[in-house]
């Protein structure tokens, strides 16, 4: 699994997403995989994308081999697709999803043996269509904020349709691929667990939600991330946090700036304030 982050400010978007990465039988692959992307160059791109789930896919064995690779399809695709002959994000979003579905399904014409993988989580194949891979994209689309999401679907080994939607903007909250319980109990003060003593002590950001600035968001991504870890929250989703962790890569998307990448000095710093919580 992982955990992407996009949360919208009065001065534009934050971006952070954690580094592990885990092979097809549960083994930590790598700690510093890259998971965030700018649309273009970083500098002048003012669109990001983040990748989560089965974004690399295999032969059902020990030998590791990429046979189909999410983040160098959607590159290409980003690069072959033009924002400014689309007019909005979701349309641009299809266009990404149909070509990247494209390789993929010629990748299974040509690999008899690549196995498209169950919803993370799910035991077994059942009737309900299985999610192969997230892709969340946010920041300035044509000058305009918004952000969204492609669904990478099978159903019985069966590639199907992407799933393509948007999301309304929400100010100084995150968006992205997230553990439910826990977002909730950390973020949502209309929960049940909003006031349980883990989350409480993880919410240091005072400021109201429609005056959240971008050193705010970094506060807020550096706080789901630290509370990932504590085993009193795991127990709200386990799964989720066993599989979060390495290294913490983080941007901003603004009008003037555009998408820049964080310094990790100022990420760490951001986390390390956490690290004295005592619970």
């Amino acid at each position: 699994m992982t955990a992407i982050q996009f949360i919208y400010t009065t001065e534009g978007f934050l971006v952070a997403a954690d580094g592990m990465k885990k092979d097809n039988k549960g083994n930590v692959h790598s700690l510093s995989a890259q998971k965030i992307f700018p649309v273009g160059e970083p500098g002048s791109a003012t669109l990001a994308y983040g990748l989560a789930a089965s974004f690399q896919l295999g032969r059902d064995d020990d030998s590791n081999e990429i046979l189909f690779d999410f983040i160098k399809e959607t590159d290409r695709a980003t690069a072959d697709t033009s924002t400014a002959s689309h007019a909005d994000l979701v349309s641009y979003m299809k266009a990404i999803a149909d070509s990247v579905n494209a390789s993929l399904q010629a990748a299974i014409n040509t690999h008899a043996d690549l196995k498209l993988p169950l919803t993370l989580g799910k035991k077994q194949a059942d009737d309900d269509p299985d999610i192969i891979a997230w892709a969340f994209f946010g920041g300035y689309f044509n000058g305009t904020p918004d952000y969204g999401y492609i669904m990478f679907r099978q159903h019985s080994q069966q590639l199907m349709e992407p799933a393509v939607g948007r999301q309304d903007i929400t100010i100084g909250t995150p968006f992205g691929y997230l553990s439910k319980p826990i977002a909730l109990g950390l973020f949502h003060d209309q929960d049940i667990n909003f006031n349980r003593r883990v989350f409480r002590l993880h919410r240091t950001v005072r400021t109201p939600p429609a005056a959240r600035s971008l050193a705010d968001a970094l506060q807020i991504a550096a706080s789901y991330l630290a509370v990932c870890r504590r085993p009193e929250a795991m127990q709200f989703d386990e799964a989720h946090c066993a599989d979060v962790g390495g290294k913490i890569r983080a941007a901003t998307i603004t009008p003037s700036n555009h998408f820049q990448w964080l310094p990790d000095s100022e990420i760490q710093s951001a986390l390390a304030k956490f690290e004295t919580i005592e619970l």
